[in-house]
């Protein structure tokens, strides 16, 4: 008798565990089911709110974590400066970190800071977060993409900001191509200083977004990304035949983008 009533309060004993353990998954299954109701209706606040709540629960929850950060990334306006904009992008990448502690291969987590770093403007590193996903995941279209645009964006606004201050664009960038129909940078000086700054850069970003389009065939992004490297080595070009053939490719990808797009339109038709 005297034996039984140690085994009879051990079994108590995880009787209430258990019982506790389940009404913690209960919890925050009931909290992560609200936020994604509230995220598909697009109140990314609340949905952000009912993912905090979730994570007070289960802090170690790294799917939990991961949508509170999609939440914060939606709330983001890409280039806003305002402090609340700024403080959403903070603590998407703190909840990042967080995850990266645990988990520092985790896919998912590493593609959002190269997003979250994309959307503000700092190129530099959403090109190493981006290039990070790449080592982990050779197979990743997306992070070969996002790695050649981010580039793409810094090195075209670098070349477009050379040409503003030596006078050869006109306040409207929009007319850029207008105004220099056929050929590449007509200040040889200048052509020529930009081609030995970014030409690794054009060669690097190429190859990425070729990558890209290897592993997801239909990869309009990363196609679109090539017309514009093709147009800005197109601009460096230190002979017409060889900015006829970057114009050449640039066409070339802007069609095949074009044809992706119209296939993907016919596909959701059906």
């Amino acid at each position: 008798m005297r034996l039984r009533l140690p085994f009879a309060v051990a079994a108590m004993v995880l009787a209430v565990i258990a019982a506790r353990v389940i009404e913690k998954r209960l919890s925050v299954r009931i909290a992560l089911g609200e936020g994604e109701e509230a995220f598909r209706r697009g109140d990314f606040m609340s949905a952000a709110e009912r993912f905090r709540r979730a994570l007070e629960i289960d802090p170690a929850s790294t799917t939990v974590r991961l949508r509170l950060v999609a939440a914060y990334r939606m709330q983001y306006v890409p280039g806003g400066e305002s402090l609340a904009n700024l403080d959403v992008a903070k603590q998407a990448l703190e909840e990042i970190a967080r995850v990266l502690d645990r988990d520092p291969s985790n896919r998912a987590a590493i593609m959002a800071a190269g997003e979250i770093n994309d959307a503000r403007l700092d190129y530099e590193h959403a090109r190493d977060w981006y290039g990070r996903l790449t080592a982990i995941d050779s197979s990743s279209a997306a992070a070969f993409a996002g790695m050649s645009a981010a580039l793409l964006t810094r090195a075209s606004g670098a070349v477009l900001d050379a040409e503003a201050h030596a006078g050869l664009l006109p306040a409207d960038r929009g007319r850029r191509s207008a105004q220099r129909e056929g050929g590449p940078i007509a200040n040889d000086d200048l052509r020529r200083s930009l081609a030995d700054r970014w030409s690794v850069t054009i060669a690097e970003g190429i190859d990425a977004a070729s990558k890209a389009v290897t592993i997801d065939r239909e990869h309009e992004a990363a196609m679109l990304t090539l017309d514009g490297w093709h147009q800005l080595a197109a601009d460096l070009a230190a002979s017409p035949q060889e900015y006829r053939r970057h114009m050449i490719s640039a066409a070339e990808w802007r069609q095949k983008a074009l044809a992706v797009r119209r296939l993907k339109a016919e596909r959701r038709s059906q």
